[in-house]
């Protein structure tokens, strides 16, 4: 009894050791009053739209939000974030019983602390694992230490913080297969499989296949059968993939639905040879993502000394990952086999923390080649640091001297550890000296990588306080913009950086940044018609963003936006109205705005409309309505009168300054640019001007027409989008267009010009209004409204389209069009209509249903395993 006690004791004592140490590895943002994100993703994506999912889902919406670029879905789209992590239903939960005040330095607050809990589970599962296994509590500890200490958990912490959970649930899963060697019981094997893959499909795949190769390599074959020894494994992660089908099933639909890297990347056989010059850093050091602990030298020891089964076969596991780390192509594996990525060292730092308290039982015994070893590699690190700046470029510092003393004297103590295993105090010292050696390792990690590299150290609590983030005048002003249910608009605010920013604030906005965003609606922006795209972080135009509407006015009014935040002094858009000021900004609003709906009577085919070039397509969009070819109203070519006026452009009158055009190709030098003067009209309207100029090599550059700039990344950076030709909008008192371009030679397409009458918009606005929804209700996913015409025609809904959509006219389901290349229809003949519409995110119910099979599937699994027991 007193012996039980004291393991209890020293247990509990363990687990105090793993929260101390994960507060440890946060210390510079616990203490030292840093914040654990960067101004990348961290800041722009994912602070933005934590807290609207949070209270998004607390308030019982998890399929649409309207707040969301034009509108979007919630649980299929953010999957690969956050909507399916069992942490962020517990943090739902939480804010349904206590309704928390979000902002977005609250949120990275929030974020940190969450990671501190993480760093603790996922090093107290690994601690559990080992003990489970009946190895000493000392071993037990240093496996879980060396599992913490992952580099790539801060470096995911710090810009992509939803990718460390998957930290939590391998050691569980992995519990789950040892528990099925002894038992025959598979209930924790299949509740890993179901928390790994409903947890996040992408991490899911990483770990699913690293459980295969584990439970191929861990698993003795049975009777010489493969089949008797591996079905059963198959068949318990099929259940648990199905109990997670209900998240798993939206996130893989979302991503097909999606207009993602298009580019294909190039491979390489081979790392450099600078990669492999700093390859002691980045195995125990900070610079890659692993960052073990010293003591994990030990494995090259065990290689040449006699072993048990289980250490042969867990040596096997950590060996064929460590091998993976060499050969580039496993990480575009581990990636679905796209471009390289190093989110799958998690498996591997697993792995190796995994079979350490095999090797170290192993080592113990062979005193001599241990003590030889420990010189060896004593010198070996002593070399790497005195070679550093050689390798590497970069100088030693006192983390790498505090790494490499912790590291030296946790081998000296495990040697020592060897010749007296009864010294319990050695034990002690060996854990607190592995643990010196992370904690260190992971400090300098984030002071260097994180805080001085990536800029943490700029964001600063009163950062947090400017525009475009926690800015108290900006709420107040949003918080009048968020549209009751009764009504629909738009609210445009002008920043580039901060695309989710309506997702904050809770209005209904234009802009959006997510990884997975919907293909039609993307296309629609970039393709059809061109619109020229806001550079966040200086990334060029890419694919997981979409910006509206660079002042087009047929596209703004005919979408609904109704009010423009601009900055203090700008330029009032045409037709708009001042309607407020405050210390910062002026309101503007739109009384030609559309609200939800306009009525067309007047079609085009998509088979003529994608004849057309984007600058004639935007000067149909209030007037004629895309139709699928079958829908189109008439034969006649009327939509031809409503085309703009294409202005004459002369090249020989084109004025180069810094740059000529030689042999087709134009070469422009250092501040080069070209002119065209270009004759001014005095109506109201705005110039279109669309050309395309193709990099003679492929590169990056910087294109810009009269101030107004985009930045194209070459064809070769993975995240490129590929659209064709540049469409400016220009006011109606240009003078001359000025296209500048950073130095370099370019194929340089015919320049296009174009003028739009705002007087003719303006009218085909209010003809658009002739028939319109009324009793308007917009709820998360629901739109109810009535309306009554006396003419055939189709209403056109700003709802970008999915066939999720569900649409009844009168009580009864009827087809919803896709029009307009990106949105929703409803085809009418005269008469009297009530109108409601239901979204739902695709595959849902499927998963739902190929979860409540999966559930019965389990628990007649388990009700069967009871009965042989009996």
């Amino acid at each position: 009894m007193t012996k039980q006690k004291g393991t209890r004791v020293k247990n509990w004592l363990s687990i105090l050791l793993l929260l101390l140490v994960a507060v440890s590895f946060h210390w510079l943002f616990l203490v030292e009053d840093y914040n654990l994100a960067v101004n990348l993703d961290a800041i722009n994506q994912f602070a933005f739209f934590y807290p609207h999912l949070v209270e998004s889902f607390a308030a019982g919406n998890f399929f649409w939000s309207w707040s969301y670029g034009l509108g979007g879905d919630l649980l299929g789209e953010f999957a690969y974030y956050y909507t399916t992590s069992p942490l962020f239903y517990l943090v739902v939960l939480a804010e349904k019983i206590f309704d928390f005040e979000w902002s977005i330095l609250g949120t990275v607050d929030f974020k940190m602390y969450l990671s501190v809990l993480k760093s603790f589970l996922a090093m107290l599962g690994m601690y559990l694992l080992v003990r489970y296994e009946k190895f000493e509590i000392w071993k037990a500890l240093v496996s879980a230490l060396v599992y913490g200490s992952s580099i790539i958990f801060f470096a995911h912490a710090a810009l992509i913080d939803y990718m460390t959970e998957a930290f939590l649930y391998v050691p569980l899963t992995i519990f789950g297969l040892l528990h099925y060697h002894r038992t025959g019981k598979s209930r924790y094997f299949i509740l890993g499989i179901f928390l790994s893959v409903f947890s996040n499909f992408y991490l899911g795949f990483i770990n699913s296949i690293f459980y295969g190769v584990a439970a191929i390599v861990l698993t003795p074959v049975k009777s010489k059968s493969i089949v008797k020894t591996y079905a059963p494994f198959l068949l318990h992660y099929a259940i648990g993939l199905g109990l997670a089908f209900v998240g798993f099933l939206p996130g893989i639909l979302s991503v097909y639905y999606s207009d993602r890297l298009a580019i294909k990347p190039e491979i390489p056989l081979f790392f450099g040879t600078d990669w492999f010059f700093s390859l002691p850093e980045q195995v125990w050091g900070h610079m890659g993502g692993l960052g073990f602990p010293f003591l994990t030298l030990i494995a090259v020891l065990v290689i040449f000394l006699p072993k048990d089964t289980p250490t042969k076969r867990k040596s096997i596991l950590a060996l064929l990952l460590f091998v993976f780390y060499f050969i580039p192509y496993m990480y575009s594996v581990f990636n679905g086999f796209s471009h390289i990525q190093y989110r799958w060292f998690h498996i591997l730092n697993f792995a190796v923390a995994f079979a350490l308290p095999n090797w170290l039982t192993v080592a113990m015994k062979a005193r001599k080649r241990l003590l030889f070893f420990v010189f060896i590699a004593a010198g070996l690190f002593v070399g790497a640091l005195y070679t550093k700046a050689e390798r590497t470029g970069n100088v030693v510092d006192l983390f790498d001297i505090a790494v490499a003393g912790f590291g030296i004297l946790s081998l000296i103590l495990f040697y020592l550890m060897s010749r007296w295993k009864r010294k319990s105090w050695l034990a002690g010292l060996i854990v607190l000296a592995v643990a010196g050696n992370g904690v260190v390792n992971v400090i300098g990690y984030t002071d260097k990588g994180i805080v001085k590299r990536f800029g943490a150290s700029n964001l600063t609590d009163e950062y947090f306080s400017q525009p475009s983030l926690d800015h108290p005048e900006e709420k107040e002003i949003f918080s009048k913009l968020v549209p009751e249910q009764d009504e629909f608009y738009r609210t445009f605010y002008l920043n580039e950086d901060r695309l989710n920013h309506a997702m904050l604030y809770g209005y209904y906005g234009t802009n959006a940044y997510n990884s997975v965003l919907k293909k039609n609606l993307h296309t629609f922006v970039k393709k059809d018609y061109n619109v020229r795209q806001f550079n966040p972080l200086r990334n060029g135009v890419v694919v997981s963003t979409y910006s509206l509407f660079d002042g087009r006015w047929a596209l703004e009014t005919g979408l609904g936006l109704k009010y423009q935040i601009l900055p203090k002094g700008a330029r009032a858009p045409f037709g708009y109205e001042k309607i407020e000021e405050t210390a910062n900004y002026d309101i503007y609003e739109n009384p030609s705005a559309v609200g939800l709906d306009m009525w067309y009577t007047d079609t085009i085919s998509e088979s003529e409309w994608a004849k057309l070039n984007v600058a004639q397509r935007d000067a149909l969009f209030l007037n004629n309505l895309v139709v699928p070819d079958e829908y189109a109203q008439g034969t006649n070519d009327g939509w031809k009168e409503h085309l703009p006026e294409e202005i004459d452009v002369d090249a020989e009158k084109f004025i180069y300054e810094n740059a000529s055009m030689e042999n087709g190709v134009l070469i422009v030098n250092q501040g080069g640019k070209v002119t065209l003067p270009i004759e001014q009209h005095r109506e109201p309207g705005e110039y279109m001007v669309y050309f395309d100029a193709i990099p003679v090599e492929d590169r990056a550059m910087t294109l810009s027409v009269n101030g107004k700039e985009v930045l194209k990344r070459e064809l070769s950076y993975i995240y490129s989008y590929l659209n064709e030709g540049y469409l400016y909008r220009l006011d109606g008192g240009t003078k001359q267009i000025e296209i500048v371009l950073s130095p370099g030679e370019y194929e340089l397409s015919d320049v296009l010009v174009y003028w739009n009458s705002y007087e003719e918009f303006r009218e085909q606005a209010e003809q658009r209004e002739t028939h319109s929804l009324g009793n308007l209700h917009v709820g998360s996913n629901r739109i109810s409204g009535e309306i009554s015409t006396g003419q055939q025609g189709i209403l056109f809904l700003s709802i970008p389209f999915s066939e999720q959509w569900k649409l009844e006219v009168n009580g009864k389901e009827t087809e919803l069009l896709e029009v307009q290349g990106a949105f929703s229809g409803v085809p009418l003949e005269p008469g009297d209509y009530q109108i409601k519409l239901s979204y739902i995110t695709p595959g849902f119910y499927w998963g739902l249903l190929v979860t409540a099979v999966s559930a019965i599937a389990a628990l007649l699994l388990y009700l069967n395993g009871r009965r042989k027991v009996e």
